[in-house]
């Protein structure tokens, strides 16, 4: 069995983390103080060495985390610059759909398609709407990674926003 045992407690703050232990086994022994004293250094030296580990480990992720909510604004700024190219676009609509009325005055299912187009982009222009949502979605993964993902087209009026409100 053991003959004797050193317990030196290991502290962060006013914490104790843990314990180093030392024992003999086939004699008794005593420990003196020019022992103890260097094994107490040592176990703070290993404790400053954790939590400096420790503070590396929590700076990268902090700077993963900014590194993906920078990606995250600049996708938002983007998506933002396609909206207004969409509203400036309406404009380029409605002048192809006129001139495409024109041209396809003689078949009555692409008239039909046309005039819809047409009527659909006055609409928006009338009530100041903007596609705000160019069916990309964004998100982050239980690990916390920027994902960018193609969601199906579907009617989600959620997409569409005044213009004026729109950032």
């Amino acid at each position: 069995g053991v003959e004797s045992l050193l317990c030196i407690p290991l502290h962060s703050g006013q914490k104790t983390v843990g314990y180093l232990i030392f024992e003999t086994v086939r004699t008794a022994r005593a420990w003196p103080d020019e022992t103890i004293t260097p094994l107490r250094l040592m176990g703070e030296i290993f404790v400053g060495a954790l939590r400096r580990k420790r503070a590396e480990e929590n700076l990268a992720e902090s700077q993963r985390r900014l590194l993906q909510a920078q990606k995250m604004e600049a996708v938002g700024t983007l998506a933002g610059g396609i909206a207004h190219d969409f509203n400036n676009q309406l404009t380029v609509m409605l002048g192809n759909a006129r001139f495409l009325q024109a041209e396809v005055a003689g078949n009555a299912d692409l008239s039909d398609a046309v005039a819809d187009l047409k009527r659909a982009a006055e609409h928006c222009a009338k009530v100041g709407i903007i596609l705000a949502d160019t069916k990309f979605e964004l998100g982050l993964d239980p690990d916390g990674t920027l994902v960018l993902g193609d969601e199906a087209c579907t009617p989600d009026s959620s997409r569409f926003w005044p213009a004026d409100k729109y950032a």
